[in-house]
């Protein structure tokens, strides 16, 4: 034996490397494979190149392969064919820029998916944790597999140890906090199983160049980012943990510049400034292409508040014991359906807002051109709409002309009661009004219905 310590990068990139094909392959994700080989094909080209001009370094760049698996594990892109570019180039070029004694500071993924997620104006966001499935099997995978191959290797046991336990003691403080909104357990088990949570553990947050070696740093800098990502949760639910590495990464940086008691790495600093220019043009350019079809549609987008509403008291109402999952069980969907009830030749609206006030729960609004509605007073609805108790909570609409006497019925899925039709008056009246017809037309018992589709099966 020579004594040398085996290098772990082969390691980590053949494990993401399977965790991607794996994603690829037989759990959905949301990238394509071109994606997924645009990414990786130029984190590798970027680091090979920029290793060779900067470090004078030819071997293979396994950072490089590293940090490309990493961003296809943990970013969405838009429609743009090319911003899949952008993360790598921003990350790969991180190393070089954010320097000191030689040494970059900088998680190269984390550096990535913080700086083009900025940069993208949201068409980069952080890839949701349900693409791995929902499962926890997964989650257990991910870090088991970290725990055998190399973490006694790299020497961060103490930094994922305290990780692990301030998060937990964070995540048990969320959902006491957050007990009367969330159920305890979905706070606990969505974060603490989440499969993003353990790539973010034992893939970045152990990156043996950008985390501290010894033992009482590394509790700090546990610590630290627990600390952090529980003042961002007071301001956002989404991608805190990201946020607070990051911060923790740029405080370490400022630490690390101001004891080199230099504010500039001064080694290679023209290539390097000629290296930031070309990465703020790129991210200039590929976070601002047009997205998605860009031919004229024909038509111009009119922004204007047609249906204004208040907000219920739907949630305060319920049993005091179910108030903390209440949100849950109750928010039974918004729906909308289109028709011309009246017989004038313009489409009329119907809306389904169950956590309104009783007069926004379920509303007619007649169109009366030029993009103007307004609301049509439907006594019929009166029951449904001031009576959750008894009659449930209207979850979804949909017209049809259930009689075939030329105009269009309604029928209204109700949450907790049962759903509800009504028989348009208009050709049998001359005016547009509605009759319950809900117990002449055999509709019973009680449901929950988030749809409802009418067909002639037997024509």
């Amino acid at each position: 034996m020579d004594g040398r310590k085996t290098d772990p990068r082969p390691w980590f990139a053949l494990l993401l490397g399977s965790y991607v094909i794996c994603g690829l392959a037989f759990l959905g994700f949301g990238r394509t494979p071109g994606q997924a080989a645009l990414v990786i094909l130029t984190a590798v080209a970027a680091d090979w190149l920029l290793n060779k001009l900067f470090r004078k370094r030819d071997g293979f760049p396994w950072s490089g392969l590293i940090t490309g698996c990493g961003l296809c594990l943990l970013l969405d892109y838009g429609s743009n064919p090319w911003l899949p570019l952008l993360p790598p180039l921003l990350a790969i070029g991180s190393k070089h820029l954010f320097t000191v004694n030689g040494r970059h500071v900088y998680n190269p993924a984390l550096f990535g998916l913080i700086s083009s997620m900025v940069v993208a104006h949201g068409m980069v966001s952080p890839a949701p944790a349900y693409q791995w499935g929902g499962t926890w099997a997964v989650a257990m995978f991910l870090g088991g597999l970290a725990l055998i191959v190399f973490m006694k290797q790299i020497g961060r046991g103490w930094l994922v140890g305290s990780f692990l336990v301030f998060y937990m003691i964070q995540t048990a403080f969320r959902a006491w906090v957050m007990r009367h909104h969330v159920p305890p357990e979905a706070i606990w088990l969505g974060t603490l199983t989440a499969p993003s949570f353990f790539l973010f553990t034992f893939y970045m947050l152990t990156d043996p160049a950008t985390s501290p070696p010894g033992k009482k740093a590394q509790i700090a800098v546990a610590g630290a980012i627990t600390v952090i990502d529980l003042l961002f949760h007071f301001r956002q639910s989404y991608y805190t943990l990201f946020y607070a590495a990051f911060t923790v990464q740029t405080a370490r940086f400022a630490m690390a510049w101001w004891k080199s008691r230099s504010f500039l790495d001064r080694k290679n600093l023209g290539a390097r400034l000629a290296l930031a220019s070309c990465l703020l043009v790129a991210a200039l350019f590929l976070g601002r292409m047009p997205r998605g079809v860009t031919e004229d549609p024909g038509f111009a987008w009119v922004e204007k508040d047609l249906f204004p509403s208040e907000q219920g008291t739907v949630l305060t109402d319920i049993d005091p014991r179910l108030q903390h999952v209440g949100k849950w069980i109750l928010s039974v969907g918004d729906a909308a359906a289109v028709a011309d009830v009246d017989g004038d030749g313009l489409q009329d609206l119907f809306l389904t807002r169950p956590m309104k006030r009783a007069e926004d729960r379920c509303t007619l609004y007649r169109n009366t051109g030029g993009l103007n509605f307004e609301r049509v007073v439907v006594p019929a609805l009166d029951p449904i709409r001031k009576d959750p108790a008894e009659y449930g909570l209207p979850s979804s609409a949909v017209f049809a002309d259930i009689d075939n006497d030329g105009d269009q019925d309604l029928f209204i899925g109700m949450g907790f009661g049962r759903s509800r039709l009504f028989r348009n008056e208009l050709k049998e009246t001359g005016t547009m009004s509605f009759t319950d017809i809900t117990e002449a037309s055999g509709i019973k018992g009680h449901h929950t219905c988030l749809a409802a589709l009418f067909f002639d099966p037997d024509r």
